[in-house]
Parts: C-alpha cells; structure tokens; sequence
C-alpha cells in the first residue's frame, strides 16, 4: 500500500473531462489498496465536487502582483504535502513553481504530461500576447522543473517519444486515458423528432486543436443528412451555426448522457494536425465509448494501437478539412451505426481502468521512496 499525493492547478468545481478523470483516478487507486490525498490549486472557488485539498490562487498571467500571492498559495500546498508524508507524489503537469521543484527534490516525484507542450504552447502563442507569455516562461524554465521529477507518465508514446532527449535517464511508461466502467451500461437508444442521425461532440476551451471550424464547415456540408449536438466549455454566436448544429454549454454527466441517447455516433478530437500530433486519447472518446456509442476517431488513439480495429470505430485523416476528406465515409458509418450500443464488455479491454490504473501503480511504486520499496 502507498501513500500517494495526486497535486494539481484546475479549477475542480468545473465538471470537465479534467475533473472526472482525477476523480475517476483517486477513486480506482483507493479501490485498489492505496491511500490518496488530492491538493489543487484553484482561482475559481475553494470548493470541488469530491475531498479535496484546495487552496486558492490568482490568475498570474492577467494580475502579475498575483506572482507573490501564488508563491505563498504553493508553498502552503506543499507544506500541506510534507504534512501528508506520502511514499510518492503524483503532479499533472505544471509550469514552473520553486516551491514544487523543492518538494519533488524532497519526496519522489511522478508528472503525468497530457499534451507535447512545446507544439501546444507555441501553437497558443500566436492567439495572444498573454499565450506568448506563457510560452516564453516555458521555455526559460520548463526543462529545469521536469528534471526534478522521478518519472514521467505520458497519456500517449507519442508524447514520450517526442521528450526523448529531454527525459533521457528518467524512467518514462505510457499509459492511456482510462475509465471506470464499473456501475455502468450502455444508454438506450431513443430517436429524436427529427429522424436524421445525430452525432455528438464534446470539447472544452476555445483551442485550435479542437477542430472547430472544420467542424462547422462539415456540419454545413451535411445538412439534411446528419444533426450535431456540440458540448462546449465557451459561448458561440448561434448565429453562426449551421442549422444542424445545436450547441450546448457545460453539462452534469446525467445532462451529456441524455444527449447520448439520441446520438448515433460520438465524434473525437478533430483538429490534432494543429498541433503537429498524430496520437491521442482524449476522454470524451471515453464518455462515449462508457454510453457504448461507436466513435469517429480523425487522429490515432492508443487504446487501438497495435490491435484490430474494432467495426464501430471508425479512423478518419487527421488534416486540416480532414472531416470533409471522408464525408462519404462518415455518412456511411453513422448510418451504419444509427441505433447501436456497444456492450461494455467490448468497450473495457480498450478503455477500462482495472488494467490501466494496476499499471499506474506499479511505475509509482518502482520510483517512491526507498523504505517502501525495500
């Protein structure tokens, strides 16, 4: 058994896919034997959906007076870490912080990096000037921080792959995004009013990888054939919807598996290219997948690398236009699929958490601390 401290900056009283995924997390390391504590660092609010240690920051990038309150913002997370005594620390990733570099030197550190920040950053610093900030800090001080860290877990190979040089002599694993399919089922199928096949698609933030905008344009090239329910983190203007595209702000879990009933087919990410990133597994691809919905996939996902592509996936180009490239075949697959559920049974060697998260345990007990390891 370990004791493990799961530390991160998100605004936890948001229900987004980020949130769910560290709930899902803490909750299957505790089933398998562990003692989890989770310490986050928020500026939304002092609050989150499960026990959690959260204190409360400032948004540095618009108020650089909040550098100094920061500071003490995580020297008192970190001070409440060492209180905790874990075996090991568990970061999802994070800029630079002094008071975190301190602590993995202190207690053995595992960072669980979701994206190839390098491309990512770069990619943000063109929308704006506080994005150029950011990426600039990244560069003076990124490579520093990560050294500090005992072992890197990537949620692709790709982003191992790409870090070869910079984590060389650092134990690295890739392990996927996962999800808890205990206590679930598959959503009955229910047919909308108007008698088209719906596909849904969820994102978060305004980034470019989402695909937006080659969404909308493949959305306006199919009405009258397919119907769209767009889940968002962000406001659009309605008006500049095409008119088979419903959107829809932040849902509950039992609001996006209402939506889920309806829907034929769940779309995933579809503008990775930005990002000059081939592989991914995002979890909305998992939300679909746990209502047993077949999937769109317009990027490589690793929980199918290697293996049989099953027949309710379908993979499409992840380019730019990518979704218009292969409009007959996803007419074709989404009328294929109108009204099938994928059993759960099918669903769990590719996304469940049981085999994932065992896996996640043994690399953090191979990098804590010696005395329980010995």
């Amino acid at each position: 058994m370990m004791k493990i401290a799961y530390i991160l900056t998100w605004n936890l009283r948001q229900r987004d896919g980020v949130t769910s995924k560290v709930e899902q997390q803490v909750e299957a390391w505790r089933a398998l034997g562990h003692e989890v504590e989770v310490f986050c660092a928020s500026y939304l609010a002092t609050e989150a959906p499960f026990k959690a240690n959260v204190f409360h920051r400032r948004r540095v990038w618009n108020n650089p007076i909040a550098v100094i309150t920061n500071r003490r913002t995580y020297k008192r997370l970190c001070n409440a870490v060492r209180d905790f005594k874990p075996d090991v620390n568990y970061l999802r990733w994070e800029f630079y912080k002094s008071s975190l570099a301190k602590l993995m030197l202190d207690i053995p550190t595992c960072i669980e990096l979701n994206a190839i920040y390098d491309s990512e950053l770069k990619s943000r610093a063109k929308t704006s000037n506080v994005d150029r900030l950011r990426y600039l800090y990244y560069l003076m001080t990124g490579s520093k921080f990560e050294r500090c860290a005992a072992g890197f877990i990537g949620v692709t190979q790709e982003i191992l792959d790409n870090r070869q040089v910079e984590l060389s002599g650092i134990p690295t694993m890739a392990i996927p995004n996962s999800t808890n399919l205990a206590g679930k089922s598959p959503v009955t199928f229910e047919e909308h009013g108007e008698g088209l096949p719906r596909v849904v698609y969820m994102i978060g933030a305004d980034n470019p990888w989402h695909g937006v905008d080659d969404f909308l344009k493949f959305a306006q090239q199919t009405v009258g054939q397919l119907q769209f329910d767009l889940v968002a983190g962000y406001e659009h203007a309605q008006d500049l919807l095409p008119a088979n595209v419903t959107w829809h702000s932040y849902l509950n879990e039992t609001e996006f598996q209402h939506i889920f009933k309806s829907a034929s087919c769940g779309l995933g990410t579809a503008g990775l290219h930005t990002k000059d990133m081939e592989e991914a597994c995002p979890l909305k691809v998992r939300d679909y997948l746990s209502a047993g919905l077949p999937v769109i996939l317009p990027y490589e996902d690793t929980a199918f690398l290697g293996r049989d592509t099953p027949d309710w996936v379908l993979e499409v180009p992840n380019c730019p236009g990518g979704l218009l490239v292969a409009k007959d075949e996803i007419l074709d697959f989404v009328n294929t699929m109108r009204g099938r559920r994928i059993s759960l049974e099918e669903v769990s060697p590719y996304v469940g958490s049981d085999y994932w998260e065992a896996r996640r345990m043994a690399f953090l007990k191979g990098i804590a601390s010696p005395a329980l390891k010995a």
